[in-house]
């Protein structure tokens, strides 16, 4: 009798942290979910807040590699020209 009930008793135990972990695996998509949202907002609030001051760096890192292509002859990336 004792050895039934604690075989039921396991059984109950093992069933509800099997459910436990299913739970436990939603919530972390959904953390997930929630952080790539955070970072998505900051990527937005970065770019209209500082846009221009990017974009002008980008233009002049990009003009520069561009520049040592034509200037040198040997491209110093593999993706000149």
């Amino acid at each position: 009798m004792i050895n039934k009930l604690s075989e039921k008793v396991l059984e109950k135990l093992l069933e509800k942290s099997l459910q436990f972990k299913k739970q436990e695996d939603g919530l972390a998509l959904t953390e997930y979910l929630i952080l790539l949202g955070v970072i998505t907002g900051a990527v937005v609030l970065v770019v209209t807040l500082f846009g221009d001051q990017v974009g002008g760096a980008w233009n002049t890192a990009v003009g520069s590699i561009f520049a040592n292509c034509t200037a040198t002859g040997t491209p110093p990336v593999s993706t000149c020209s």
